[in-house]
């Protein structure tokens, strides 16, 4: 019966070992993401109610993006991106938080209106968001 004991503590332990390094694979994943990056953006008006409407033509411009790590925990990261207008201008563009088993979500309703979600089923699994 110890031996039994004492196999079934091993597997648990080996198990628990092996969730952690599926953790920290993940968390490496998402700060594999940082560096330059250079970006698209394609602007096009696509609808207009008025009929006589005359569209624009349509912009493509480019632009360096840095995304850097501005938090690092074991169930948290985030990431800042942030692009350059310029020579001389660089703005925070946009931020991924990465969560680690997270129970709830932010939930757009209406009107600039969020809400705390509750979410099922995230054992094991990272969430997003992006502001």
């Amino acid at each position: 019966m110890k031996k039994f004991i004492a196999i079934a503590l091993m597997g648990l332990g080996i198990g628990s070992l092996q969730a952690q390094d599926k953790v920290t694979q993940d968390r490496e994943a998402i700060l594999a993401m940082k560096g330059c990056y250079k970006v698209e953006f394609r602007y096009a008006e696509i609808f207009s109610p008025d009929t006589g409407y005359h569209y624009p033509e349509r912009e493509y411009l480019w632009s360096y993006e840095w995304v850097v790590p501005i938090t690092v925990e074991d169930n948290f990261v985030s990431l800042q991106h942030l692009l350059t207008v310029d020579d001389t201008t660089v703005v925070k563009h946009w931020r991924q938080d990465w969560v680690y088993e997270d129970s709830e979500i932010h939930d757009y309703q209406t009107d600039y209106t969020w809400t705390r979600t509750p979410v099922n089923n995230t054992q094991g699994k990272w969430t997003q968001l992006v502001t």
